[in-house]
């Protein structure tokens, strides 16, 4: 028992650690942003970090809970897409703000459902699962969309991408909101603790009496859930949807803030302030950039870049 408890401190020694080095990595970055630019560390362009990277870190919530579990879903970036499509189509069509809204994340949680059934009843690996899911959605994109460009301009859509309350942006209070009620679910409820234990080890968690596949199914929803309200967020801030909204890069932005913020990717490990910082990490980098005036061609080298440098360090913190 004491062994136990010696490791588990040691665990979270080297968690507490990692993350500490993420915060002095991003107080860094925003260091050299302010000297290249004094206008970096202004309160409007902090929110405005906060606002870009927002519908980037709903997607990041989702995609923390299927890590965990040891799974992987590569369906989240068209995923955001084709919600935001299905969100311009049917308002297009309708003029119902409130119905497009909820066609668009209606389509996004029968993709995260999909996902769940394949991979645990089907018993298709995650990664050949998500990976035909987003071929999937890409193909429904080339011929829904024809290359289209939707306006999301309605009261409703103003509201999650422009309105304020408080002077926080209500995309960025969706953002936190989605972070709490994940950090509540991982943390505070059987479900929480359940996922931990299935990215442990699977095979355990079904012997100590663990609903194993229906709460894989659940948190392939619940990605699914996040890629709906990632795709609002987006359409309603950029309002001018196309086909090339969202996407891969999206994704690939996404799975870096969790993995840069702790989540295995073998799974049994993850929080959502690691993810949270890891999202504010890219954010950074992304902001950073732009200030640097980098084109936007090399933008992805430098970001890769600096990506690989914090995943090394977050490594050594864990090995010391």
């Amino acid at each position: 028992m004491d062994r136990m408890m010696r490791t588990d401190k040691m665990e979270i020694g080297k968690k507490d650690k990692s993350l500490m080095i993420l915060f002095c990595l991003i107080v860094l970055f925003s260091i050299v942003s302010q000297c290249l630019s004094s206008n970096f560390l202004t309160p409007s362009n902090l929110i405005g970090i906060l606002r870009q990277s927002s519908h980037m870190g709903i997607l990041a919530v989702g995609l923390t809970f299927v890590l965990i579990t040891g799974g992987m879903d590569l369906s989240t970036g068209y995923g955001v897409t084709l919600g935001a499509i299905v969100i311009g189509l049917v308002f297009t069509q309708t003029g119902q703000a409130g119905l497009s809204i909820l066609c668009g994340i209606g389509v996004t949680l029968l993709l995260g459902l999909c996902n769940g059934l394949l991979i645990t009843k089907v018993k298709v690996v995650p990664f050949v699962t998500t990976l035909a899911t987003m071929s999937l959605s890409q193909g429904i994109l080339n011929i829904i969309s024809a290359g289209k460009k939707l306006q999301l301009k309605h009261e409703l859509f103003s509201f999650f991408g422009k309105e304020q309350i408080a002077r926080i942006p209500v995309s960025v209070i969706v953002m936190f909101l989605t972070f709490g009620i994940g950090a509540a679910l991982l943390y505070y409820t059987r479900f929480g603790s359940s996922i931990y234990a299935c990215g442990s080890n699977e095979k355990n968690a079904a012997l100590s009496g663990i609903p194993v596949v229906r709460y894989k199914i659940l948190v392939y929803v619940f990605s699914g859930l996040c890629m709906g309200l990632s795709a609002l967020i987006m359409g309603s801030r950029i309002v001018l949807v196309t086909q090339e909204s969202g996407g891969n890069s999206l994704m690939m932005d996404a799975i870096a803030a969790a993995v840069i913020g702790g989540t295995d990717i073998n799974g049994g490990k993850g929080s959502m302030l690691g993810t949270f910082l890891g999202v504010i990490f890219i954010g950074v980098i992304n902001n950073m950039l732009v200030f640097l005036s980098i084109p936007s061609a090399a933008q992805e080298l430098f970001k890769g870049m600096l990506i690989i440098a914090a995943l090394f360090l977050n490594l050594l913190a864990r090995k010391e």
